[in-house]
């Protein structure tokens, strides 16, 4: 049914040489949409909350003091709070109109032309024709020579004359002369003429006898609507020789129409085609196609690429139509109008709606009447971050989390350097009296005399600093649903302390979409050895489950629309094949790869199908 759209869009709609629009009325162009005039700057937007601070880690058991160890490394810095919504985006305007093509090259030089096909054979003999009638009768045949005069009769006596005696006889008549030839055959009279009535191209010749050229009629014609007799105009087998209808004062080189005999026809003016038998009206334009049954006309190439086109004074197409339903308007000059006859310059200029996949976008008024959000484009790259807004009140602060488990005591460091030698203890009591004599000045210290009683214990020295904490194996983890990749850890070893690794490059994971990539191969364990309880898969079981199974596109929600997928419903493959189904609290995983044992018995069944088919047809 029709509607009062001037413009619509059933295939995908393409701007200068770029997809903007697919057949599902989604846009696919470039993420920036359409370039219109700069709209008003719009209101900032709120700055969003401050991410809430993380709860501070529980504090470790204080480790036994040990000497000084180095400083562990810093540890990663806590992920940031997740950043506040972008405010939705304006609609985009229209695109200006496309700079003017360049001028088109000149025509390459024509290629030389093919050598001429051998003639073909000469066409049978017609049959004899009419014979002609009666000629003229042939002159008559010499007279005969007289025949011998008598003898003298004896003189008689002189007397009266005797009578006269009788005329000797006839001489035989002479023979008949030769017949004359037959002269051409006369007209058949009157206001017709005609021919015998058998099968015959050139029942009038027009070149001698030559049975290559002329007129005639033949039974058995199916060229095009034809399927009986036909008049027929031959020529020999010769591409440019045929038909050409003139007037007495054309030279050779004109013609008010022409048609070759390889199907080359030329009208040197107009062509009307569909005005019905009545039709009593001269053509008005160069070809022009009328009729009331529908569609006028139809163009069909195999060749591929452009089937048609319409081209302007200087060759250059204005209208281009591929074979594979491609039309192109306006491509090397010109401008495309729809419902209007003002052309105001622009590329494409439509008077009336436009409408997408049904959906009207654009009024009669130019204005936008679709989508509030404007045509959904995929989702261009992140733009460059904003100023930073002024900074939201601090949050409160969160509750102190639960003190972690202990960590596994570390080893123990390496035995520091020794310690500053302690103060010298106090002089022990002192021994015996020497031998008098006044006491001289403090020489070196003697070798020791012999242990005096110990003195008291001095106290305790102050105890060192405590040296820094030593490194953690506990990782405080944080569940994040973000589009940003993260990397899966690893370690070389079990044990404390071992270093944590990474691939950025072979495996990665995505928290928004659940997609773990890896750039290898996954290798799943299946040696005999480890197996029990082996029973074949029987190839009609194999069959049957693969026929319930219910093969389906779909996007998981939250995702983009155009990020398709593909696959099965696990709730309908747990009622056909639940050894592949897994249940995370109630959240069922299909194991895709251990559906691979299944297909193969299946295709297995088939191609026993296919070679039983085979060897029973060869035995036929």
């Amino acid at each position: 049914m029709a509607n009062n759209h001037k413009f619509k869009v059933k295939n995908g709609l393409t701007v200068g040489s770029t997809d903007v629009i697919n057949s599902s009325g989604e846009w696919v162009g470039s993420a920036t949409g359409l370039t219109g005039p700069t709209g008003p700057t719009g209101p900032t937007g709120p700055t969003g909350a401050s991410g809430a601070v993380g709860a501070s880690g529980a504090v470790g058991a204080a480790g036994p003091t040990g000497p000084d160890g180095p400083t562990g490394p810093t540890g990663p810095t806590g992920p940031g709070g997740p950043a506040g919504p972008t405010g939705a985006t304006g609609p985009t305007g229209l695109t200006g109109p496309a700079g003017p093509t360049g001028a088109t090259g000149p025509t390459g030089l024509t290629g030389p032309a093919g050598p001429t096909g051998p003639t073909g054979p000469t066409g049978p003999t017609g049959p004899t024709g009419p014979t002609g009638g009666p000629g003229p009768t042939g002159a008559s045949g010499a007279v005969g020579a007289s025949g011998a005069v008598g003898a003298a009769g004896p003189t008689g006596p002189t007397g009266p004359t005797g009578p006269t005696g009788p005329t000797g006889p006839a001489g035989p008549t002479g023979p008949t002369g030769a017949t004359g030839p037959t002269g051409p055959a006369g007209p058949n009279g009157g206001s017709y003429h005609y021919t015998d009535t058998g099968n015959n191209y050139t029942k009038f010749r027009t070149w001698g006898t030559d049975a290559n050229f002329g007129f005639g009629m033949y039974s058995g014609q199916t060229h095009g609507d034809l399927n009986d007799y036909a008049l027929t105009f031959q020529m020999d087998n010769d591409d440019d020789r045929g038909f050409v209808f003139r007037d007495a004062a054309m030279s050779a080189s004109q013609a008010a129409m022409s048609l070759s005999t390889r199907g080359y026809m030329s009208i040197a003016e107009k062509l009307k085609v569909g005005g019905g038998i009545s039709d009593t009206a001269s053509p008005e334009y160069q070809f022009e196609v009328t009729g009331t049954n529908g569609q006028l006309f139809s163009v069909v190439d195999s060749a591929g690429g452009t089937i048609f086109t319409v081209n302007d004074i200087s060759g250059v197409p204005s209208i281009e139509v591929d074979d594979d339903g491609t039309i192109r308007l306006a491509e090397f000059a010109g401008n495309v109008l729809l419902g209007t006859a003002t052309d105001n310059g622009d590329l494409l200029q439509i008077d009336g709606a436009v409408a997408v996949s049904g959906s009207t976008v654009i009024n009669s008024s130019g204005e936008w009447v679709g989508s509030a959000t404007g045509l959904t484009g995929p989702t261009g790259p992140t733009g460059p971050t904003g100023p930073t807004g002024p900074g939201g009140p601090t949050g409160a602060s969160g509750a102190v989390g639960a003190a972690g488990p202990p960590g596994p005591t570390g080893p123990g460091g390496p035995t520091g350097a020794s310690g500053a030698v302690g103060a010298s203890g106090a002089v022990g009591a002192a021994g015996p009296p020497g031998p008098g004599g006044p006491t001289g000045p403090p020489g070196p210290t003697g070798p020791p005399g012999p242990t005096g009683p110990g003195g008291p214990t001095g106290a305790t020295g102050p105890t060192g600093a405590t040296g820094p904490t030593g490194p953690s194996t506990t990782i405080n983890a944080t569940n994040v649903t973000d589009n940003d990749t993260v990397y899966p850890v690893f370690v070389t070893a079990a044990g404390s302390n071992q270093v944590a690794e990474v691939s950025t490059a072979k495996l990665t994971f995505n928290p928004s979409t659940g997609t773990l990539t890896v750039g290898g191969e996954v290798i799943s364990l299946s040696d005999i050895n480890f197996k029990e309880n082996i029973t074949n898969i029987e190839a009609a079981s194999a069959v049957n489950i693969i026929n319930s199974l219910r093969p389906v596109s779909y996007n998981m929600k939250g995702e983009n629309v155009t990020d398709l997928r593909v696959g099965f419903i696990a709730q309908e493959v747990k009622e056909v094949l639940p050894e592949v189904i897994h249940d995370n609290n109630g959240v069922l995983h299909v194991s895709y790869g251990n559906m691979i044992a299944v297909l193969t018995g299946a295709l297995q069944d088939a191609l026993m199908r296919i070679e039983e088919l085979e060897n029973v047809i060869s035995n036929k």
